[in-house]
């Protein structure tokens, strides 16, 4: 367990400040991970460039207009829904003509829609560390990337909660309607607004007392040169993308990284 000294001070709360040690190698990467127990609550994602905000796709432009009803006098609901909501609405009732086995709970669709390519206010999440750290590996290798750990204290009940009027953000855990899900270890974070970023708040002294630090949201960096070795050394440990994605499409994106990872890699050693 990690003492509450070995987290950054935040100098406002809420900014985003980056965890002290760089992920350079997989043995050390997973050295610090592991003072995120996922058996606590933990959560990661990996994303590919350090700079990109934790933002849901329905939050991101072209998809984001505002996270407004559509008469804002009334309150928000299924029949009066901000936009990206009246979009996933709009999609769902075309998605029946392709589906029989659409799920009938608004939060287990909303997944579903994400799951297959709706911008959605669902961020992508999950309780593997090594899973995160592959994503966040996984390209762009000119720039740094960043795996982010999340300790969500809100978890969405499906069977009370209301989507469209939903506030804040917390933890959504669904059925595993796909392997994916399964083998990914798969969470996601819901938006009130989808254009509000991720951000970090303090913990509560009882948190704090369980050497879970001072902040529920931390940030580590993984510099542009350690992209490459990492990703190499997960493949080693068999953390692949056919592992990840446990399907033919999983296994042809091994075929193809492959050869994209040994350009990157030549290309690195001929411009050092």
């Amino acid at each position: 367990m990690i003492g509450q000294t070995e987290f950054v001070p935040l100098k406002l709360l809420g900014e985003m400040q980056p965890y002290p040690t760089q992920l350079i190698t997989l043995p050390q990467a997973i050295e610090i991970l592991l003072r995120f127990p996922q058996k606590l609550g933990w959560l990661f994602r990996g994303q590919e460039d350090s700079s990109w905000e934790l933002l849901p796709k329905a939050g991101r432009k072209p998809f984001y207009r505002h996270a407004r009803p559509v008469d804002e006098q009334r309150p928000a609901s299924r029949r009066n829904p901000p936009p990206d909501l009246g979009r996933f609405n709009h999609w769902r009732e075309l998605a029946a003509g392709y589906s029989s086995t659409l799920p009938a709970s608004d939060f287990d669709c909303l997944a579903y829609a994400q799951h297959y390519g709706l911008p959605t206010r669902l961020l992508d999440w999950t309780a593997n560390a090594l899973a995160a750290l592959f994503f966040a590996c996984e390209g762009h290798f000119d720039v740094a990337g960043a795996v982010y750990a999340y300790f969500p204290r809100r978890y969405i009940d499906r069977d009370t909660c209301d989507l469209y009027s939903f506030s804040g953000n917390a933890c959504l855990r669904v059925p595993p309607f796909d392997r994916r899900i399964l083998a990914q270890h798969a969470a996601f974070v819901l938006f009130g607004d989808p254009a509000q970023a991720l951000s970090p708040s303090q913990f509560e002294d009882e948190l704090k007392e369980m050497n879970c630090g001072e902040m529920d949201l931390i940030k580590c960096v993984i510099p542009a040169p350690a992209k490459l070795i990492i990703h190499r050394q997960l493949e080693d440990v068999g953390m692949t993308r056919r592992t990840l994605f446990p399907d033919l499409d999983g296994l042809s994106r091994d075929f193809v990284t492959e050869a994209l990872y040994l350009e990157a890699f030549n290309a690195r050693d001929k411009n050092p």
